[in-house]
């Protein structure tokens, strides 16, 4: 209980401290809450154990294996139980809960990138046009084409607001993780798709009879969500 308890105000730490975002906190928390429940486990079933003996943690990397979770995920969650053990050693009486961690090797993928002629196909709306006065085909549209040419990041482009686009540079503020605020440029066809959208868009909420703050709207008129973001495109 201790330890969980403990976990609880790294989550906290590192959202109010660290300003990590939703996703990374929600990371965090699946890797450590299951090294943590784990430890209880095998404290409750051996009482007199060393603290940090060892071998608690190899036993837990090789059932993870044995449930075939990747080097690169068994790496990722060392990497999270280091930041925690960190925070646990700044606090008295949780020493005995460090433990020495190993190095995972494993081998990086070469990002596989969409060819330009598959791309053009992708962009070639000549067979929509019916659907080119709707406000979801022009929002779908429109969020692969910013993804595209900006390379934001699902939650960027979900929060971008009207203020953070800027007409006259045809730019947008995004703000990223740990709260990172940078300038990305959409170009010129890109900046015309943002005009053709914002006008149906503006059509929709008159119908709607509400407002929004935000770029992308769900079928309510409210500002879509990550996982909507992840099922359209």
């Amino acid at each position: 209980m201790m330890l969980n308890k403990m976990l609880e105000k790294y989550l906290k730490y590192l959202q109010d401290k660290r300003q990590c975002s939703l996703n990374t906190i929600d990371a965090y928390q699946r890797d450590l809450q299951a090294w943590v429940s784990f430890l209880e486990q095998q404290y409750g079933n051996l009482p007199q154990a060393s603290k940090n003996d060892p071998l608690f943690l190899r036993v837990y990397l090789h059932e993870r294996s044995k449930n075939k979770i990747s080097n690169r995920s068994l790496a990722r969650f060392l990497s999270a139980l280091s930041g925690f053990q960190k925070f646990l050693s700044a606090q008295s009486g949780y020493k005995k809960y460090i433990f020495k961690l190993p190095r995972m090797k494993y081998s990086a993928n070469i990002p596989e990138f969409i060819p330009i002629s598959e791309i053009d196909k992708l962009f070639d709306s000549s067979n929509l046009k019916s659907d080119k006065k709707k406000i979801f085909f022009w929002r779908d549209y429109l969020m692969v084409a910013l993804l595209y040419a900006t390379g934001v990041r699902r939650e960027e482009l979900a929060n971008i607001k009207l203020s953070d686009i800027d007409f006259n540079s045809q730019t947008i503020t995004v703000t990223g993780k740990g709260n990172k605020v940078r300038l990305v440029p959409i170009g010129e066809t890109t900046h015309d798709d943002l005009m053709q959208y914002l006008a149906v868009r503006e059509e929709f909420l008159h119908a709607k009879e509400t407002k929004s703050i935000f770029l992308f709207l769900n079928r309510d008129g409210q500002n879509i969500s990550v996982r909507s973001v992840d099922r359209i495109v």
